[in-house]
């Protein structure tokens, strides 16, 4: 509104692909701060199509990823104090979630998993981290389940924290019903050599290689959920194998360092036409 240039504008995903489409005054917002920008960066080639199609200039949108610090998030931040201070015994293994606990991310699927995996493997453990509007209802739904014991709900993990939490588990998972590109999180866990079983959403199979970094499986399906999770748990050599896979792909393709070298050169190039 105040007309000032240069304007950059950067797309998160959600914002882009459900935002518009929830009312008219919400289309036409987006489609004129679309208009407005003199450089648009996202994630995902899905989302930029989405904002071609609701009026932005393909010459504008530049495709830069978020990128993971290698260096920060590593599997040498594995820490062997971890399960004690969850308070879980030494031989758990733990399957992690990230994602906040409101309902585009579904946590409940992983909630109605646990105990399909406890099945086959009895002294797993979940760590479920984040806050929203579903927290309430995810632990009343673990309770009516029988697996309070079995999970641990942490709230928001402070970020500085994150890279142990990632590298002290063994497993991460990933629900979502909608994403841009690769969620933080899931790029996180990757570049900490960790396994992932993530939802056949956005472009995650760009990213994971379904039985190469992990398993993609269908939203909203405990079950499925639950065997790959199960069979991860039960095959150490396969974790550690989908683990370097995944390390190597962040090491090549999302390097932090190297993304922001990407958005430096977007933003020289467009004060050298300003």
């Amino acid at each position: 509104l105040t007309m000032f240039h240069p304007f950059v504008l950067t797309v998160w995903g959600s914002d882009i692909l459900i935002t518009p489409g929830s009312s008219r005054l919400a289309k036409h917002k987006t489609r004129f701060l679309l208009r407005r920008a003199d450089l648009i960066t996202c994630d995902a080639d899905h989302v930029l199509g989405r904002m071609v199609e609701l009026g932005a200039d393909r010459q504008k949108i530049r495709l830069v990823f978020f990128g993971v610090d290698t260096e920060v998030f590593t599997p040498s931040r594995r820490d062997l104090d971890f399960r004690k201070e969850m308070e879980l015994e030494e031989d758990s293994p733990i399957v992690i979630s990230l994602r906040n606990l409101n309902p585009i991310y579904n946590v409940e699927s992983l909630v109605r998993a646990v105990p399909l995996v406890l099945r086959k493997v009895p002294q797993a453990r979940f760590i479920i981290a984040g806050k929203g509007e579903q927290e309430s209802y995810l632990r009343e739904l673990a309770r009516s389940l029988g697996v309070t014991q079995n999970i641990r709900f942490v709230g928001s993990i402070p970020n500085v924290e994150m890279p142990r939490y990632l590298s002290s588990s063994d497993v991460y998972v990933s629900t979502s019903l909608s994403d841009a590109g690769i969620a933080a999180s899931t790029a996180e866990a990757m570049a900490c050599q960790m396994p992932v079983v993530i939802t056949d959403v956005a472009e995650n199979r760009k990213w994971v290689k379904d039985k190469e970094g992990g398993f993609i499986v269908p939203p909203k399906d405990p079950m499925i959920l639950a065997e790959r999770i199960a069979y991860l748990l039960e095959n150490k050599s396969i974790r550690e194998s989908f683990g370097i896979v995944n390390r190597k792909t962040i090491q090549e393709r999302n390097e932090y360092k190297k993304q922001m070298k990407e958005m430096e050169r977007a933003y020289e190039e467009l004060v050298e036409k300003t």
